[in-house]
This record gives structure tokens, sequence and C-alpha cells, in this order.
């Protein structure tokens, strides 16, 4: 049996606790202005 399947890797710009070297994990953190550039 054969299966198909889509794989998506997303990646964030950077946050606060990214510099600070904390994983904060799922959070309404906002981004850094280098992470604002980042994803655009």
């Amino acid at each position: 049996m054969v299966y198909n399947f889509d794989v998506y890797v997303i990646r964030h710009g950077e946050a606060p606790s990214n510099v600070s070297n904390i994983v904060s994990g799922r959070s309404k953190e906002g981004l850094t202005e280098k992470g604002i550039e980042q994803a655009k």
C-alpha cells in the first residue's frame, strides 16, 4: 500500500524569547524588528 501526503515546514521570524534563548512554545508574543523583516 502506498501513501501520499504533503509535508509543510513553517519557520517564524525572530521573537524576543528567541533572543533570550528561552523556549516559549506557543505564545502570543510579537516579533522583533528583525523578525518582521525575516517574515517578509
